[in-house]
């Protein structure tokens, strides 16, 4: 997500809290959001490389095989149809302003 443009105000009723320990809480979750992102890009990387060494096993499905401490297998999945509802609710949303 891009950071949004710092704006001198960004509503006509825009209020402005002064609230040090809440800024410092933001501060922190933005940092840890920024470490997880990371994070998955790393187990993203490590991930396809597995199932593209895994696919030149060409496994058949229903036919686990060990690797180490690992257990492999190909398991069919069925198509499906998913519907579902959604209850209303309000969204927290949290974004940088600079």
């Amino acid at each position: 997500m891009p950071n949004l443009k710092s704006v001198d105000q960004l509503a006509m009723d825009e209020e402005v809290l002064t609230d040090p320990e809440l800024e410092a809480i933001l501060e922190r979750r933005l940092r840890a959001r920024d470490d997880v992102a990371e994070v998955r890009k790393v187990y993203a990387g490590a991930d396809t490389e597995a199932k593209a060494a895994i696919e030149k096993l060409e496994l058949e499905e229903g036919h686990p095989v060990r690797v180490g401490r690992f257990r492999v297998e190909r398991v069919a999945v069925a198509g499906r149809h998913v519907e579902f509802d959604a209850e209303a609710t309000s969204r927290l949303k949290i974004g940088l302003v600079d």
